[in-house]
């Protein structure tokens, strides 16, 4: 429905007779014009009484037989009266001034106007509803009125919890008493602030630790490329930094002779292909792509777009870019290899292998990337650490490996400051990737070091007049990109004892305190170092990696909560994909024997006589992103294979089957509050309901890891 609206500054009784006779005029031409439009209704706003002059015009419109009808915008209460409830009386004694009624009294307006109008049933009434609701006489009284429209202002919303706007309880009765009246509800005003993109995509995973990636020791899954292609900003200014580097490097007048090789290292499913082909349309340049990828599963998303989209403009090459022998030299080298910590995903290394196919004068996007470090106190991730264990690893090791983490409950103890810088292409004479720095920050304030986080910024693309950057830093941090969350590198004061645990470091404030940071590296592996020396030394921190390493081969590594990761088949439930197609991650717990398997994809881990349930990471993963979660109640009793609950995704929706009988003794409620810990932990965080068992025997005829693991591959289910 369409409804036209008069100009605010019509003013028909105004004291001067130009201004009256000019809104006269202005006043026939807008109705003229509804008319001519076919509006089936005109809306205007009384913002005072005495409004006998535009009363009488719209009346003979009404009289003389026009089509539309006029809707009287009026707000519940009058700007006085509500700030009359905010005033005091001039004497200063702290009484609420009284605001005379009639002068201020809206529903008075109203009716003088459709008296004047002898209550025409073409003049309707658009109610605003205003920060302080009437009371409920007054209510009463304008729900006898003629309504045609309910007026929301976005300035009665605010947000709640979710970050989502809402009405507050009060607003909500009121709408609720307007229900059974035929009439609209319209929402006016300022949009309001969008939800920042890096706080709507972190929801739910505040302060918990993930285990960084290692995209060359491990196949990443879908749902990681997923997540990554959901970031508009970032491949935005990808591809902005090659439109420039196309329109620079490219004459204008050569643009139909000249045509550049471009060539994306790890292109994973395509977005930056996407991005090149779209950066050279726009720029009006010839190019040709080479899109090299190790990972087998994302080579047959990329093959399917160069068979149906992009066709001979782009060459899928299935390799590691490091073993690539390409049949012509690249102008333009682009990658999206950057981790949390800028070079911790091996990016130099990758780009060092890679440049051998880069001409003499070629480029590398990025060009450069810096990591930061920056100490901060945070009690939550502190004992987040603590609870990390391995038993195949070092006592400490918790404390010796980083962690992937959106910083939330956290205080800086200082500025951050910058650490390592790499650039490429790399002219070094001999490529040495290893690195050492030792910074110093002054304290704040008297305060507790729980260990440092960690960003990074880099340059894409620079010229004499611009540089394009993205930036993970604080107070540099690229509006709207949500790609990387920040790297956390926890800290100890003394060496691992029974009789003395690991402690924080305190600090006092104006202390210096002193960190140093190593990046080394073999044939194999690369890892960090770090230490304290002041205000009190330290021991170093994961000597020769022997907690954590990153791999620069192999196809298992060890994640933030101890599991072991494997690769297996995948049958991707949602888009019927065939199972020896595609791959996937399976996760297994160290201790294997106490999960079980069903053939709806739950597992059962037994404690006594009480299972927890959860669903696998086969599952999940073929769910996409769980946005729903519905959980069976504490106290509901369960047979086996029964439905009791269900989750929805993205794709699809599942109903939830209880592979074991029991009682339900305690349900997840974290995940009915954020069920993204489905896809984010499954094993662990991600648990869906706990039951005792009625029947402990019930647990035989289920699978264990290797049954399930078979399961898996075949067509059967």
């Amino acid at each position: 429905m369409i409804v036209g609206k008069l100009s605010p500054y019509i003013n028909l009784d105004s004291s001067d007779e130009t201004t009256c006779r000019l809104s006269q005029e202005t006043l026939a031409q807008e109705l003229m014009y509804a008319n001519h439009l076919g509006l089936p209704a005109v809306m205007f706003t009384l913002r005072r009484d005495n409004q006998i002059n535009l009363a009488r015009l719209i009346n003979n419109k009404m009289q003389a037989g026009c089509t539309y009808q006029f809707w009287v915008h009026l707000r519940m209460e009058s700007a006085a009266v509500a700030a009359s409830y905010y005033l005091t009386s001039p004497d200063g004694m702290g009484e609420t001034t009284v605001v005379p009624t009639g002068q201020h009294d809206t529903w008075e307006w109203w009716n003088e106007f459709r008296s004047l109008c002898n209550f025409d049933k073409k003049l309707n009434l658009a109610l605003e509803v205003t920060p302080d609701i009437p009371s409920s006489a007054e209510l009463e009284r304008w729900l006898g009125e003629p309504l045609k429209c309910v007026m929301v202002p976005t300035s009665l919303f605010v947000s709640n919890k979710k970050g989502y706007p809402v009405l507050l309880k009060a607003h909500q009765c009121l709408l609720r008493s307007f229900a059974s009246l035929d009439l609209q509800l319209v929402v006016t005003g300022a949009r309001m602030s969008a939800i920042d993109p890096l706080l709507a995509f972190a929801r739910g995973y505040e302060d918990y630790l993930q285990c960084p990636l290692q995209p060359l020791m491990d196949n990443l899954e879908t749902h990681t490329y997923e997540v990554f292609e959901k970031d508009p900003t970032k491949y935005n200014e990808y591809e902005r930094a090659i439109y420039c580097a196309l329109v620079d490097r490219i004459p204008y007048e050569e643009r139909d002779e000249k045509e550049f090789v471009v060539m994306v290292v790890g292109a994973g499913r395509g977005p930056l292909v996407r991005a090149s082909l779209m950066a050279a349309h726009k720029a009006d340049r010839k190019i040709k792509v080479y899109a090299v990828e190790k990972n087998p599963n994302a080579v047959v998303s990329l093959q399917a777009q160069q068979a149906e989209l992009w066709k001979d403009k782009v060459t899928v090459v299935s390799c590691d870019m490091r073993e690539f022998k390409p049949p012509e030299k690249a102008d333009i080298l682009v990658s999206e290899l950057l981790g949390s910590f800028g070079d911790n995903e091996l990016s130099p290394e990758c780009l060092d292998g890679a440049q051998k196919f880069l001409k003499e004068d070629g480029i590398s996007i990025p060009m450069s990337y810096t990591s930061y470090l920056c100490p901060i106190q945070s009690s939550k991730l502190y004992n987040e650490v603590r609870q990390c264990k391995d038993s195949n690893k070092p006592p400490i090791h918790q404390y010796e490996t980083p962690y992937v983490v959106y910083l939330n409950n956290k205080f800086q103890l200082s500025s951050p400051q910058s650490l390592f810088t790499f650039n490429h292409p790399n002219k070094a004479s001999i490529i040495d990737n290893s690195r050492y720095k030792c910074l110093n920050f002054k304290v704040c304030q008297k305060s507790v070091l729980h260990g440092f986080s960690g960003y990074f910024d880099t340059v894409l693309y620079q010229n004499a007049s611009l540089c394009i950057m993205l930036s993970i830093l604080p107070e540099t941090h690229t509006r709207g990109m949500f790609s990387w969350f920040p790297i956390f590198f926890p800290m100890k004061i003394v060496e691992y004892c029974l009789l003395f645990p690991q402690e924080p470091i305190h600090l006092l404030e104006g202390d210096n305190l002193a960190v140093h940071f190593w990046r080394l590296s073999t044939k194999k592996n690369v890892w960090y170092e770090w230490a304290v020396s002041q205000p009190v030394p330290g021991p170093i921190h994961n000597p020769n990696g022997r907690s954590y390493t990153i791999g620069t081969s192999g196809l298992r590594h060890c994640s933030a909560n101890g599991t072991l990761v494997y690769l297996s088949r995948e049958l991707s439930l949602s888009c019927g994909h065939n199972p020896e197609q595609h791959a996937s991650l399976l996760i297994k717990n160290t201790n294997e024997d106490a999960f079980k398997y069903s053939d709806k994809h739950e597992w059962v881990k037994l404690e006594g006589n009480v299972g927890t349930i959860g669903i696998t990471h086969y599952a999940q993963d073929a769910l996409g992103d769980v946005v729903f979660a519905q959980l069976p109640d504490v106290g509901t009793v369960i047979g086996s294979k029964d439905e009791c609950g269900a989750l929805e995704s993205v794709k699809a929706a599942s109903e939830l089957f209880s592979p074991v009988s029991g009682k339900v003794v305690e349900k997840n409620s974290a995940v009915e509050e954020s069920p993204g810990l489905i896809n984010q932990s499954c094993y662990d965080k991600g648990w869906l309901f706990k039951l005792e068992l009625a029947d402990a025997s019930e647990l035989e005829k289920l699978m264990d890891e290797k049954t399930y693991e078979d399961f898996c591959k075949t067509d059967a289910h």
